[in-house]
This record gives C-alpha cells, structure tokens and sequence, in this order.
C-alpha cells in the first residue's frame, strides 16, 4: 500500500516555484493596473519557513501583490471569477532573495547563455535579487531590467539595483555622482574599500540629503568607526570587520600593506579555527595566501 503522505521534494518545489513566477509576472503587474485580481493556489503543501514543518493540503489566495489568505483545500473558499493554479501535491514556499549579486550585461548574449541567468533564478525560487554593481555599459541595462520584469514584459525576479560604484579616491565629484546615480533611478549606492575620508564623506552626506540607501565595504582609510559616523546602512560583507583587528597605516593609497595584513590575518584565523567557514572559502583563502 502506498504511502501517501507528502515527502519534501526539491525538484516538486522548484517546478512549483517556477512556475508560479512565470505565471504571476503578467498577472501581477496587470493588476497595478486594474482592479486587483484573485489568483488562488490549491493543494499545495506549504513550506512556511517558520520552522521545521510542512502544512498539507492548503490553498493559498492573493490578491494584487499580497497574500490575504492560507487555509485548508477543502475548507477556503475560492472567489467566482479567481484564476485557480492547481499545485496538484507539489510544494509552495516563499520566494528566495540573492542580495548580493551582480548582473552582466552579455546575459542577454544566448550563444553565452542559452537560458537566460533571470530566468534561472526563477526557476530556482529567487524572485528577489539586489544588484551590487551591474556589470555593462550603459548601467541603466539594469534598471531597463528592473522596470521591465515590474512592467510584466519580461520574466525575472524583482531587481534593486546600485548604480556607479564609489570605488576609489581621488572621484573629483563624489556628490555628483550621487546625483548621478539619484536621478537616473538607482535604487541604492554602492561604495567601496578606497575611498577617501574626505570622499566618503561628501558622498554619504549627499545621499543622506537624497534619502539614498547606502551599502558597500568598510573604506580601509575611514574604518568602522567612520562608517558607524557617517551612518551607512549597510556593511556588505561580513569580512570587512576583520581589519577592525589589524594594526595598519590607513592613509597607505595603494593599499598594498593592508592586502598583506589581510591575507596574514586569514591564515591565523584558519589555523587557530576561530572562523567557521566553509571548505570552498577554507581553499580559497589558502590558495590566495600559497599556504
């Protein structure tokens, strides 16, 4: 006799999620539009992802971009006129968020790549990515990718991306290119290890006054305690705390010392196991140090 009690399986959940996306992307950007529309998900089993379980048998109602409710199949009613996607036992669970990743402009090269890498990500169960830095010319490739997916015109996940990359100092216009990146509909900046004190200050202050979300590394010449001064909001990389324990010359330009330090720093730490990391980080740090 069969067992027909549902087991978690990947692959049920990622041909779910997939197509779930696929089918949401015109529908919900149809209904910013017009009135907001029923879409009902029935016998799903729910992955909720507040703890070690799985809910059977649910039924799942959005309307618009939200979800007003989950309960059993056999007990929600669904609205007349609601489109039904019938999960048929397969698993649902909430969309997944990559932030941190960088776009390439040649994704849209199919000898390159013969499935385009927004529409892996869908497959996979991402429908929301940050991007770090699009990598092409123009960077408003990215943000023609954002308004299109919000536009329903092509399939991908929701995209927020930086613009410019603050990278290093001298910029000759830190405010400027602020601007540049506010105006052009960035959705947030991106600032990096070899800025000035001057610089990162001029540009957190212009963004501030935008209302501008900031990110990005620690500015070996500012350190975290300038970052925590000038209020960015985020620290990118968990790493870049690290060099709060190095003793270094932060005026150094080119910053070679610093690289020295750090890579002195990450062996002592892979020695005395002081950082859980995982195997691929353990080979890539000892590949860089020749240890």
């Amino acid at each position: 006799m069969l067992d027909k009690k549902p087991s978690l399986c990947w692959k049920d959940i990622f041909l779910l999620l997939g197509f779930m996306v696929f089918c949401l992307t015109p529908i919900l950007a149809s209904c910013s539009k017009k009135s907001a529309k029923i879409t009902a998900f029935t016998n799903v089993n729910l992955v909720p992802m507040t703890g070690e379980k799985i809910i059977e048998n649910q039924t799942v109602l959005i309307e618009g971009t939200k979800i007003v409710a989950i309960g059993g199949s056999d007990a929600l009613r669904i609205p007349e006129g609601a489109q039904v996607i019938d999960g048929n036992g397969a698993y649902l669970m909430p969309g997944l968020a990559d932030m941190h990743m960088h776009t390439r402009q040649d994704w849209e090269d199919q000898d390159v790549w013969p499935v385009h890498p927004l529409n892996l990500y869908l497959a996979n169960g991402v429908t929301t990515i940050r991007d770090f830095a699009p990598q092409g010319s123009p960077l408003t490739y990215a943000l023609e990718w954002r308004d299109e997916i919000h536009a329903g015109t092509r399939s991908g996940p929701t995209i927020y991306a930086s613009g410019k990359l603050l990278y290093a100092s001298p910029l000759g216009d830190p405010e400027g290119i602020v601007r540049q990146n506010y105006d052009l509909g960035f959705d947030f900046l991106k600032l990096y290890s070899y800025l000035s004190k001057k610089d990162f200050h001029h540009a957190m202050q212009t963004a501030k006054e935008l209302g501008m979300y900031t990110a990005g590394h620690i500015p070996y010449a500012v350190g975290l305690d300038g970052v925590l001064t000038e209020g960015m909001d985020e620290v990118a990389h968990v790493e870049e705390l690290l060099f709060e324990f190095i003793d270094f010359d932060r005026s150094n330009g080119n910053c070679s010392n610093q690289k020295l330090s750090w890579n002195v720093r990450k062996t002592y730490i892979l020695k005395k196991a002081t950082w859980k990391a995982s195997s691929v980080v353990k080979r890539n740090i000892k590949s860089s140090v020749g240890a």
